[in-house]
């Protein structure tokens, strides 16, 4: 089997839209998936590795990981974006792998190890419907619910005075997020008590 990442993308498209449609995701373009909802545009994102990431990382070039996130238009200070992609997103998460991959050889290391945020796609493609079920799954488990719980306000102003960042674990997602008390946070609060009011 010859594997690229038209063959990975495929592999995820026909099994995350079908599962993303049934949660009201209604726009798909490439490895992102949009959802428009009264305060919010949510995000699924399955994001590739150029071969200068692949090569510090220790994977193929086709391997991903996957964020999801929320964005909230109205947090926004200037013109907000239309479709966010994940570096727009107000919260954003990476997810956990639940699958074990000592695969990886990053630069500069001798011994091989595993990520939890990146599932690792072997050269002859063998591993392709396993790691493409565990990202789904990913998705269902740990993406869905934090999306859904960052869309109510009151939840999102609780994650912005008390969550810190923290790295993906096998199986349990991993927060992006400034520093308590950050000035992009502050802003972020002082927008959302707004929506609150």
């Amino acid at each position: 089997m010859h594997v690229d990442g038209r063959t990975v993308g495929r592999a995820l498209s026909e099994r995350i839209r079908p599962f993303l449609r049934e949660f009201g995701f209604h726009r798909f373009q490439g490895r992102n998936a949009w959802r428009r909802t009264e305060l919010t545009v949510d995000l699924v994102s399955f994001r590739s590795m150029n071969s200068y990431t692949a090569e510090g990382v220790g994977c193929t070039t086709y391997s991903f990981g996957c964020d999801v996130g929320v964005y909230y238009p109205a947090l926004v200070d200037g013109e907000p974006v239309e479709w966010p992609r994940d570096y727009h997103l107000t919260f954003r998460a990476g997810l956990g792998k639940t699958i074990r991959q000592p695969y990886f050889h990053p630069f500069g290391h001798q011994d091989h190890s595993d990520r939890p945020d990146v599932w690792y796609v072997l050269e002859d493609g063998s591993n392709l419907d396993e790691i493409a079920d565990d990202a789904v799954s990913a998705v269902s488990n740990q993406g869905l619910p934090f999306i859904s719980r960052l869309n109510d306000p009151r939840q999102a102003m609780r994650s912005l005075l008390s969550e810190e960042g923290s790295n993906p674990g096998f199986g349990t997602l991993g927060l992006m997020a400034g520093g308590l008390g950050s000035p992009s946070r502050m802003a972020d609060m002082a927008r959302l008590s707004s929506i609150l009011d």
